[in-house]
C-alpha cells in the first residue's frame, strides 16, 4: 500500500543531503582503502568518479519514475469518493485535463492551468517503493525480478555483517589469548557463535521507532572516519607513510575486485523514495543530490589517499612493528595495535556496533520482501508460522555463509557487482524506459517537471552496456578468483611478505613502481 506523506511529517531539503549522505557512507566506505591499495590510487580514482557519475544519473532516474508513479496513482486515484476502482488509470483528454471533462470543469482555469504543466500532476506527495514501480509500469513479471535483485543484495549486505563484527572482535581481543591455543585459533568463530544467539533472536520480531538508533550510528560512523583519518594525517606528520616509489598506481588486473566495492559504496538507491518523499520543496532536488554525490566523492577521495598515503606501501611498518604488507579487508583493523588503546578499540568496535544494531533491521527488510514475492501461505494455518519461517530463512543463511568464508572484500564485490549493480543502475533504466512510455500514453503533451536532465535514450543504452559488460567482468574474476589465478603481487604470508620487501628495497628507485606487473 502505497503511504501519504502528510503535512506535518515533511522536512527541508538539506535534511534530504543529511539522510542520503549519511546512507552511502556505511561499511563500504571503510572497505575501500584495500581496493585502493591494489588497484592503485590513479586506477581507482577514475573508478570512484566514474561510478559517482553514473549513481547520480541513476538516481534521477529512480526520483522521475516516483513522480510518474504518482502522477500515475493520481489519475487512478481521481473517481468519486465511494466509487468503486478498476484500478487503471484514465488518459489526460485532449483539453489538458487528467480527469473527466466533468471534474475538469470544476477546476478553476489556474488548477487545470498547473495539471497542463504538471507542477499538480507530477508532484511526489505518495511514497512509492521500486517494487510498487515496477508493479505499475513493467507488470508482475519485473517485480518479481527487481525484489529478487533486492533479495541477492539485502542476503550479501548480512553476510558481509555477519563476517565483519567476529572479525573485528578478533582484531581487537587476539592479543589476550594464547598463540597457537584453540580458542585462539577459532576466535573467530567463537565470536561469530555468539553474535548469532545474540542477534538472530531479533529478526523474529519488528523493529519500530528507529530514528534515535539511525541517530546513534549516524554519530559513531561520522565519529570513527574522523578519528581514522586524523591518525593517518599524525602517521604521515610524522614521517611514517608510504614510500611513493612503491605503491601501485593503475594496476588493471584488480579493476573487477575494485569495481563491485565501489559499486556497493554508493548505494542509496533503494531508499531514496522513503528519503525524497517528505521533501517539502522538491524543485531543486536534483541539485541537492548532486550535492550529495559531489560530498560523497569528496570524503572517498580524501579518505582513501588518506589511508594509501599512509599504509598503501607494502613495506612501511604498521603500529605492530612488522611490514604492512596487504591492508585489511576493513580499515578499522590497521589500527588494532595503534599506541592508544582506547582509540584502536574505538576503530574495531566502529563495525561491531553499528552493524550489529544493523543486522536485525536488514534481516528484517529481507524477510518482508521474501513475504512480498512469495505469497504462499498468507491464508490457513501455516499463516501463524509464515512470518517464524521467512525470518529464519532471511537471518540464517547468512551466519552460515560467515562460517564458511571470512572474506569480506570477496563478499562485498560480489554483492555490488551483482545485486548493487541491479538496484543501482538495471533497475532505473527499465522503470524509466517503462514509465515514461506509459506516462505518453495517458498523459500526452504535459510535461514532467522532474524529468530526469538526462532524459535522452541513449543514456539508457550506455548503462544497460555497463550492467551487461559489469555482470560478464565480475563473474570472470570470480572464476579466476576460484582458479587462484588472478592474485595480488602483494604476498599474504608474513615469510613471503619480508622477502618481498628485501627484494624491493634492493632495487634501484627508479625502476621499483609496480604497474600490475
Amino acid at each position: 500500500k502505497e503511504e501519504k506523506i502528510r503535512e506535518n511529517d515533511g522536512y527541508p531539503a538539506w535534511m534530504a543531503f543529511i539522510y542520503t549522505f549519511n546512507l552511502i557512507i556505511g561499511v563500504g566506505a571503510i572497505s575501500t582503502p584495500k581496493g585502493f591499495q591494489l588497484a592503485g590510487l590513479d586506477l581507482s580514482t577514475l573508478v570512484l568518479i566514474f561510478i559517482a557519475f553514473f549513481a547520480y544519473v541513476s538516481i534521477t532516474y529512480v526520483i522521475e519514475a516516483m513522480s510518474s508513479a504518482n502522477a500515475y496513482l493520481r489519475l487512478r486515484g481521481t473517481h468519486p469518493e465511494g466509487e468503486e476502482e478498476t484500478g487503471e488509470a484514465e488518459p489526460i483528454n485532449k483539453a489538458g485535463s487528467h480527469l473527466s471533462m466533468e471534474v475538469e470543469a470544476a477546476l478553476s482555469d489556474d488548477e487545470a492551468e498547473r495539471i497542463r504543466k504538471g507542477e499538480q500532476l507530477y508532484n511526489i506527495t505518495e511514497k512509492v517503493e521500486m517494487g510498487q514501480m515496477a508493479n505499475l509500469f513493467c507488470g508482475k513479471a519485473w517485480e518479481t525480478v527487481f525484489y529478487v535483485i533486492l533479495v541477492v543484495y539485502l542476503f550479501g549486505d548480512l553476510a558481509i555483517y555477519a563476517v565483519s563484527v567476529p572479525q573485528s572482535l578478533e582484531y581487537i581481543t587476539a592479543d589476550l589469548f594464547e598463540e597457537g591455543s584453540s580458542v585462539a585459533e577459532n576466535l573467530y568463530y567463537v565470536y561469530l557463535a555468539a553474535f548469532a544467539l545474540c542477534i538472530i533472536p531479533f529478526c523474529f520480531f519488528n523493529f519500530q521507532k528507529t530514528k534515535y538508533l539511525q541517530y546513534m550510528t549516524i554519530m559513531l560512523r561520522n565519529a570513527a572516519f574522523l578519528v581514522m583519518a586524523v591518525l593517518c594525517w599524525i602517521r604521515l606528520g610524522k614521517g611514517n607513510g608510504s614510500d611513493l616509489s612503491r605503491m601501485t598506481y593503475f594496476d588493471i588486473k584488480r579493476f573487477p575486485d575494485l569495481f563491485g566495492i565501489v559499486i556497493y559504496s554508493f548505494m542509496a538507491h533503494h531508499s531514496i523514495p522513503s528519503i525524497v518523499t517528505p521533501v517539502e520543496d522538491k524543485r531543486n532536488i536534483y541539485v541537492i543530490m548532486a550535492y550529495v554525490y559531489s560530498a560523497v566523492l569528496g570524503v572517498y577521495i580524501l579518505f582513501n589517499y588518506s589511508a594509501v598515503l599512509a599504509f598503501g606501501d607494502p613495506c612501511t611498518t604498521c603500529f605492530d612493528g612488522e611490514f604492512c604488507g596487504q591492508m585489511e579487508d576493513l580499515f578499522t583493523e590497521m589500527f588494532a595495535d595503534y599506541k592508544i588503546r582506547t582509540l584502536g578499540v574505538f576503530l574495531g568496535m566502529y563495525p561491531v556496533i553499528t552493524l550489529s544494531s544493523s543486522y536485525p533491521l536488514i534481516a528484517i527488510t529481507l524477510r518482508n520482501n521474501l513475504m512480498t514475492m512469495i505469497p504462499y501461505g498468507k491464508e490457513g494455518r501455516f499463516r501463524i508460522w509464515r512470518q517464524v519461517i521467512f525470518s529464519a530463512i532471511a537471518s540464517i543463511p547468512p551466519i552460515l555463509l560467515a562460517f564458511a568464508t571470512q572474506s569480506v572484500d570477496t563478499l562485498v564485490n560480489i554483492t555490488g557487482a551483482y545485486g548493487g549493480v541491479g538496484i543501482q543502475w538495471f533497475i532505473p533504466i527499465i522503470l524509466i524506459y517503462f514509465s515514461r512510455k506509459r506516462m505518453a500514453e495517458l498523459a500526452p503533451g504535459i510535461p514532467n517537471p522532474h524529468r530526469s536532465r538526462f532524459s535522452h535514450n541513449a543514456w539508457l543504452y550506455v548503462i544497460l552496456g555497463l550492467v551487461i559488460i559489469s555482470v560478464i567482468m565480475s563473474t570472470l574474476n570470480i572464476i579466476l578468483q576460484f582458479l587462484d589465478v588472478n592474485q595480488s603481487d602483494i604476498p599474504t604470508d608474513p615469510e613471503e611478505l619480508d622477502l618481498y620487501c628485501e627484494e624491493l628495497s634492493g632495487r634501484d628507485t627508479d625502476n621499483v613502481i609496480i604497474l600490475g606487473s
